[in-house]
């Protein structure tokens, strides 16, 4: 039995050092459990949690903290079973937060197509799936150095 490890790096999840790829019948059997068709964002003149995440960056901001928003890359499986109404008004929200002078970096279709998955919705750890953290790394260097 593997050792359940926590690191600082992973708060929130069990981190395994090589965890398996997911085959894309693996993919198919968990989008049918994950079901983000049912996914509401509702009206986004009245979602609160967008208006909570405006007024934490308002309050970053008070405090010259440099705030960006990260979009987490999801499987094509996963994509395609948001609805499309969903869809609209997520980027409707990253626009609104481009709007507002906040950087957006957009991941959610990158890697969508290759076999990098843990889940629908995570990327493995693993040496295959090294493409997203060499990405992220360039993100936060780049975002560091400006």
């Amino acid at each position: 039995q593997v050792k359940d490890v926590f690191t600082e790096q992973t708060p929130f999840f069990i981190y395994l050092p090589q965890q398996k790829i997911a085959s894309i019948q693996d993919l198919k059997d968990e989008a049918v459990v994950s079901n983000p068709s049912k996914i509401t964002l509702g009206n986004v003149e009245n979602n609160q949690q967008l208006k909570h995440l405006m007024r934490i960056i308002s309050e970053l901001r008070k405090n010259n903290v440099k705030v960006v928003i990260f979009v987490t890359p999801l499987n094509r499986l996963y994509l395609d079973d948001i609805p499309h109404a969903q869809k609209t008004i997520f980027f409707q929200i990253l626009g609104d937060l481009e709007k507002n002078n906040i950087k957006v970096y957009d991941m959610s279709e990158k890697y969508a197509d290759m076999q990098i998955w843990l889940n629908t919705s995570h990327v493995a750890h693993n040496k295959k799936s090294a493409i997203y953290s060499n990405d992220i790394a360039k993100i936060i260097i780049n975002e560091i150095e400006e």
